[in-house]
């Protein structure tokens, strides 16, 4: 692999490898504790909103819930506005309610999917949403469940709050934020990286200096220097310096030039 390449070549490239893994690893890791920090505190805010939700749409709301003419357009818009209200307000992307009816999962509330345009998509009342097998896990174990997705406008964290109605059928609330801080938290902590980065430069740039200096420039010398013996030159320096090795190898070296040298002197 490095076959043809100067020593000094391949520990630059092993340090340069060093570097990048060194950052992001440290990024990673700067990125995942400071998440896990703030996680806890969108999870609050999204059980706050669903709390709200429920007293917007009231207790017996999906008590009269049978088909759909059992809440008129103008109390599903109603609705639809007192969410979108609360979900500027609180920095949130989507609130809404589905429900088990007749075996099906259905929309009992729901907001725009903009909420500061109202001439986006909306879903209607009792409509099945996009993908119910979301909803699915929740309503199996009644239990609340916190959901992340990434999806093309970015990262998104979501609280599914399940609960029964009066005739004991299962419906839930279904909150949910962009985490758009956490591309921002990435951003920084590759950021913050960038320092250890360069201190990793310098201090291997420094090796690199030192092993040209004792490793490489030696070798590089005798090397030279046993190319123009091998052309005849007996006399040519090994030269000195280096590690203690690489002085003791010219020293091993240049006890068999000397043995090759007498041989020449006695042949003649």
């Amino acid at each position: 692999m490095f076959r043809g390449l100067r020593l000094r070549s391949i520990f630059l490239l092993s340090m340069l490898t060093v570097v990048v893994l060194l950052s992001a690893t440290y990024a990673l890791i700067a990125y995942h504790i400071r998440k896990q920090d703030m996680i806890p505190a969108v999870d609050a805010r999204l059980i706050r909103a669903g709390h709200v939700a429920r007293t917007l749409v009231g207790r017996g709301y999906h008590n009269r819930i049978i088909d759909k003419t059992s809440v008129a357009q103008k109390d599903f818009e109603r609705i639809m506005a007192a969410y979108e209200d609360l979900g500027r307000e609180w920095g949130l992307d989507s609130i809404g309610s589905v429900m088990e009816l007749d075996g099906k999962i259905v929309i009992t509330s729901a907001t725009h999917s903009v909420l500061t345009n109202w001439n986006s998509d909306c879903a209607t009342f009792l409509a099945v949403p996009m993908n119910p097998a979301i909803y699915r896990q929740a309503l199996t174990t009644m239990r609340p469940e916190f959901v992340t997705t990434r999806n093309p406008t970015g990262l998104t964290r979501m609280v599914l709050l399940p609960e029964w109605d009066g005739k004991h059928r299962k419906f839930l609330f279904a909150i949910s934020t962009r985490l758009t801080e956490f591309d921002e938290l990435l951003y920084q902590a590759l950021k913050s990286s960038c320092p250890i980065a360069l201190l990793l430069t310098i201090l291997f740039g420094t090796l690199s200096l030192v092993l040209d200096q004792f490793v490489t420039r030696p070798l590089a010398r005798m090397s030279a220097a046993l190319e123009r013996i091998e052309k005849g030159q007996l006399d040519s320096p090994l030269g000195n310096g280096g590690t203690r090795e690489l002085q003791m190898l010219a020293d091993s070296f240049a006890r068999v030039l000397q043995k090759v040298r007498r041989q020449f002197e006695f042949l003649r």
